[in-house]
């Protein structure tokens, strides 16, 4: 393994780290009354490393594999030719990003879904349905 891939995985799990299952959820049993059973917090985090790990490893080899695939296929086409479509597949993402902010902002004053129900959840009544 290379040290950047290293420190691209580090730098991944750093962030997940701080996800609601891996940090919340040991907190949590750290706090049940009686006594702490480290056993049950050891098991809990062992699967957890464990599921990381097996899903890294199958990103690694499923990424691995496309991009052979993609080198093949791309094996013949010429350098300027693909750097042109790269320019392409770019500026349509920077142009479909600022019609997405658009229609993001024009919807703003009315509440969506999520909020609706949020705060029919938070106001004691039911919840509209979606």
């Amino acid at each position: 393994m290379s040290a950047p891939l290293a420190l691209a995985l580090a730098g991944l799990a750093l962030l997940d780290s701080t996800s609601f299952g891996t940090l919340l959820i040991p907190i949590w049993l750290l706090l049940t009354p009686g006594r702490v059973r480290t056993g049950r917090i050891a098991v809990y985090l062992l699967t957890v490393a464990a599921f990381y790990f097996c899903v890294g490893v199958l990103l690694v080899v499923g990424a691995d594999a496309a991009a052979a695939a993609v080198r093949d296929v791309l094996a013949d086409v010429p350098a300027p030719a693909l750097r042109s479509l790269q320019l392409a597949f770019g500026v349509f993402l920077v142009a479909w990003s600022y019609r997405l902010e658009a229609r993001a902002r024009a919807g703003e004053g009315e509440p969506g879904k999520l909020r609706r129900w949020r705060e029919g959840a938070m106001a004691g009544g039911r919840p509209p349905a979606a």
